[in-house]
């Protein structure tokens, strides 16, 4: 009888390892990128993941009591691959989850075996997030020279073990020759993903924010006038786990907050126009969205970012400040009404600098470009009127991180560039007193 339970064990031991095998070599058929996480809230997370072959794949998380299944999903095929978001509402504060795909739980942030949702509390922690921009990838047998050696930017980025991530825009290139078809649209954003290593690692780091710039929207320097934006739009909702914007119809703008501070994304290309009869950069309703989400924003910094530069001078068409009208609104809005702690950020020029204007609020702006990751870098002005001393780096590549430390009146934003080996080029502070008037 024992012998008999023995191999009754041992048979239904084979079978498990069998079924478990099965599981693990479909997983590993079907998932071709992720799973990564985006907009990570305390009640609530979203999932992307790519996969090849079939759309029979599960997403659960697990509380440690139960499995819990998406409240919905959007996905978009392009013949056998598949882009998919999940989204997952109703979870509980300061709980952790793991993630399962096809049954198999599937690290995340950075190889860890889940993630925990924000506290619903107001306590205020510590933390940190990456802000880049500009990352040019292409494949044999061009890929030896972008992004060449650069490629390890992704790793020492990865290796900062960061909150949360700031694309900034030129996240992929596309090129005229992937714009005449959507499908090249669709390969080229997921290529990079799952051909180069180093962008893998780095996305499936940390929790992903994104917007776009002119590279992942269209043609150089394109704006609302470009014919194919349905399409580009279509697949870079696709592509990333935002937020959903307020009015998708006017552009892919949002905000969201992480721990007390606000952080609001820009779409500098949907509603652009630069012409003679008309010089449109953010559109009247992003316009009145951002100028009241400030208003209302109970943030202790609130950080707007933009593909583009916003307070240069000197910088023409792709920089906000040349559209007077929309730019002395945004400005004049923050200075009446007493809008305190704004900070900009921005990428797109292929070169690191912060800028500092004292002229447009009762406080000092700052301005932080970082750019680029792996694209051709630039040459920046040394001599430039608002650049602040000691802080451009030009002539390579490099990316930002952004610690926020501090308690009350003492918190502060601590701003490190960074080169593509993780070194510190420069670090500077922003505190919370010297961005707050002193009327109100």
């Amino acid at each position: 009888m024992e012998e008999r339970n023995m191999y009754r064990a041992i048979n239904k031991m084979m079978h498990i390892v069998i079924l478990a095998c099965f599981v693990m070599n479909m997983y590993a058929q079907k998932v071709i990128c992720g799973p990564f996480l985006g907009d990570l809230q305390s009640t609530s997370v979203r999932v992307w993941v790519a996969t090849k072959g079939s759309d029979s794949i599960l997403v659960q998380l697990f509380n440690g009591k139960e499995f819990l299944h998406p409240t919905a999903s959007e996905k978009l095929w392009q013949k056998s691959r598949c882009a998919s978001k999940y989204y997952f509402d109703h979870l509980q504060p300061s709980t952790h989850y793991q993630v399962f795909v096809n049954g198999v739980l599937t690290a995340v942030l950075n190889g860890q075996q889940g993630f925990t949702t924000a506290g619903n509390t107001s306590a205020v922690n510590d933390f940190n997030f990456l802000a880049a921009s500009c990352a040019l990838v292409m494949h044999r047998p061009f890929g030896v020279v972008f992004p060449g050696a650069s490629r390890k930017i992704f790793d020492h980025m990865a290796a900062e073990n960061a909150d949360c991530m700031l694309w900034m825009g030129d996240n992929v290139y596309l090129l005229p020759f992937h714009l005449r078809k959507e499908k090249r649209v669709f390969r080229k954003n997921l290529d990079v993903r799952t051909k180069m290593k180093p962008y893998k690692h780095l996305i499936n780091s940390q929790v992903n924010y994104s917007i776009w710039d002119d590279h992942d929207f269209g043609p150089n320097n394109g704006d609302s006038r470009f014919p194919g934006k349905l399409t580009t739009d279509k697949i870079f909702n696709a592509m990333w786990p935002n937020p959903t914007p307020p009015e998708s119809e006017h552009g892919r703008y949002y905000s969201f907050v992480h721990e007390d501070i606000e952080i609001f994304m820009l779409d500098n290309r949907s509603n652009k126009i630069n012409q003679d009869s008309s010089n449109i950069y953010l559109g009247k309703e992003q316009l009145e969205w951002l100028q009241q989400s400030l208003k209302a924003s109970k943030a202790s910094f609130k950080i707007i970012v933009n593909g583009g530069q916003i307070i240069a001078r000197f910088r023409g068409t792709e920089c906000m400040r040349y559209y007077k009208d929309e730019f002395n609104s945004l400005f004049d809005f923050i200075r009446t009404e007493h809008i305190n702690g704004v900070v900009c950020l921005s990428g797109d020029i292929h070169h690191t600098e912060l800028l500092k204007d004292t002229t447009l609020c009762d406080y000092p702006i700052y301005e932080l470009t970082s750019s680029p990751m792996t694209s051709m870098p630039s040459k920046g002005n040394p001599q430039h009127p608002q650049l602040v001393p000691g802080t451009l780096v030009d002539g390579t590549r490099s990316y930002a991180i952004i610690s926020v430390t501090g308690i009350g009146s003492n918190r502060k934003l601590v701003l490190e560039a960074k080169s593509k080996k993780g070194e510190v080029f420069w670090q500077r502070e922003i505190t919370l007193e010297e961005v707050s008037s002193t009327t109100q």
